[in-house]
């Protein structure tokens, strides 16, 4: 969808699953979308390519994780001075104090987290959106499943 209102951007698109990949590749061409790559990996193995660690001005996600394995997964892809910006939903206070040591180890700045009111849904989402201001460490993203699994906390 924000390809096709934004159609002169270049997108990067990341699914560790090729099914969904696939499908992915289908509908870029179905729809004639350009300047579209799809990457079929994991955010923890792709951050540590040259090609896409630090080159994005803005960096997307969906609400797949808590807030400290979010900023773990989608900060390495961010340009400094680019922005991160985290579809989450619900009451997010708890994951907001658990992800500030995540967001400043990772080079980020936690900007602002701006309700998203949708009349048809009622589950309070809201977009987080985290500043890069500096370089991520290159330790991080740890190996695969990490983030999730031991997510850096206070």
């Amino acid at each position: 969808p924000f390809k096709i209102m934004q159609p002169n951007i270049k997108l990067t698109l990341l699914e560790a699953t090729v099914k969904k990949t696939k499908f992915l590749e289908h509908l870029t061409n179905k729809l004639n979308l350009k300047d579209v790559i799809i990457l079929p990996a994991r955010a923890e193995d792709a951050a540590r390519d040259v090609c896409y660690r630090d080159k994005y001005d803005i960096v997307l996600s969906r609400a797949v994780a808590a807030m400290p394995a979010l900023a773990e997964l989608t900060l390495p892809f961010c340009a400094i001075g680019g922005r991160c910006i985290l579809q989450k939903k619900g009451d997010i206070s708890k994951e907001q104090t658990q992800s500030e040591k995540a967001i400043t180890l990772l080079g980020g700045f936690l900007r602002e987290i701006k309700p998203v009111d949708i009349e048809v849904l009622s589950d309070n989402r809201k977009l987080v959106i985290i500043d890069k201001v500096k370089e991520t460490p290159a330790d991080y993203p740890r190996r695969p499943g990490m983030p999730v699994k031991r997510p850096i906390k206070d």
